[in-house]
């Protein structure tokens, strides 16, 4: 994917960067299993788009150690962050799922590589609360999700912002109402599209003013998403700020 989807501001930084020789933040690719999974490994390791998003972040934050983003063949359709490795682990199975998502006038293509950044955004929150010893007050998942919703504002990646949005709205439509689980350590999807929707239009009304229609966020809870927008902003910077290589422009 060409560099065209980043911002000026956002190219800008990646051309001021560190560069790869201080990289903590690493993609690595295992070859597939099957051919499908070969095929999506051949996808991701090409694409500018995961390289430019794993440069961003490592000309930014001060990792403490290496992290790897590792793709593999796992059995399952999961995504998760291993703190012994220390890895981010992105099976080619949930990528797989990715090409299915409903967006219109997208090609299966981008449908995996808009989801996958995503996920790996959000699973990259888990890692920066374990190794930078972040504190969360509240469920960690919702936090990452909040990390996640942040940075694609941040880098004005408004495809991968909806695609975040449709993987909630798609997965909620699958839940039965006799199967939601309301111990699971994730609040329902329904509630992760709407906070997503809510920091989304909360980060510029007149941007996205088809947000609250376009999912049905009500007038009562849209009327507060400035604020809970800028309270989220305002927590993520404050406590990864002491972590930033430039702590004064702050990271979301």
């Amino acid at each position: 994917m060409a560099f065209s989807r980043w911002s000026s501001r956002i190219l800008l930084l990646l051309a001021l960067g560190t560069g790869s020789a201080s990289a903590q933040l690493v993609l690595t690719f295992d070859k597939g299993k099957t051919k499908t999974h070969q095929s999506i490994q051949q996808v991701l390791s090409k694409s500018q788009y995961l390289t430019d998003v794993t440069a961003y972040f490592n000309d930014q934050i001060k990792f403490p150690r290496k992290l790897k983003v590792h793709f593999l063949s796992c059995n399952e359709d999961n995504a998760y962050y291993n703190p012994d490795r220390p890895a981010i682990e992105m099976c080619y199975e949930l990528v797989q799922t990715y090409s299915k998502l409903e967006e219109k006038g997208t090609s299966k293509e981008d449908k995996m590589l808009n989801a996958t950044v995503f996920t790996l955004l959000h699973e990259l929150g888990h890692a920066l609360i374990d190794q930078l010893r972040l504190p969360a007050t509240g469920r960690e998942e919702d936090a990452v999700d909040q990390f996640a919703t942040l940075a694609l504002l941040s880098l004005e990646d408004e495809p991968g912002i909806y695609s975040g949005l449709h993987q909630f709205l798609s997965d909620a439509e699958l839940e039965e109402e006799g199967d939601l689980d309301f111990s699971d350590s994730h609040s329902l999807n329904m509630q992760r599209m709407y906070d997503m929707a809510c920091l989304v239009y909360g980060s510029n009304p007149k941007k996205f003013k088809t947000i609250p229609k376009e999912y049905d966020l009500p007038k009562e809870r849209s009327s507060n998403c400035q604020e809970e927008h800028e309270d989220a902003r305002y927590a993520w910077n404050t406590i990864l700020r002491p972590f930033l290589k430039s702590p004064k422009k702050g990271l979301l």
